[in-house]
């Protein structure tokens, strides 16, 4: 194995937007991100993510408590403990069995969900499409 194989990809200009934006809008406001960030996996990657709302009755404006999605390299979750900052989690799932999960900084979660977003985005025109709309 070379060196070369162990240096991993350059990101594409777009992982680096959907990273960037993302950063910028956790950096104004955590609650807000949190919705923006709903909106744009329900928009990117339909039926995709679990989203929690907090609250028995109201729509999709409902303040979000956790979103979690899987992608190839885990299970990636952000929680709204309610008071604090936000909680960033990353599961190793092997086989639908979830093996080991480790809080992370948010803004790492943040380069890890882009770089599979933008993953998804070069698979799918729907996904790339959308991206493109909401940035």
């Amino acid at each position: 194995m070379s060196n070369d194989d162990l240096v991993p990809p350059p990101p594409d200009a777009l992982e680096l937007s959907v990273a960037a934006s993302m950063s910028r809008q956790y950096t104004e406001d955590s609650r807000v991100f949190l919705l923006s960030l709903a909106d744009l996996l329900e928009s990117a990657l339909p039926g995709e993510a679990r989203i929690r709302r907090s609250g028995l009755l109201g729509g999709n404006s409902r303040p979000i408590r956790r979103i979690e999605i899987d992608f190839p390299g885990g299970r990636f979750a952000l929680e709204d403990p309610g008071r604090g900052p936000l909680v960033a989690t990353r599961t190793q799932v092997v086989r639908d069995v979830a093996l080991k999960t480790e809080a992370i900084p948010v803004n790492e979660w943040i380069q890890a969900v882009s770089a599979a977003i933008a993953r998804r985005a070069d698979e799918s025109k729907a996904t790339r499409d959308s991206l493109r709309q909401l940035l």
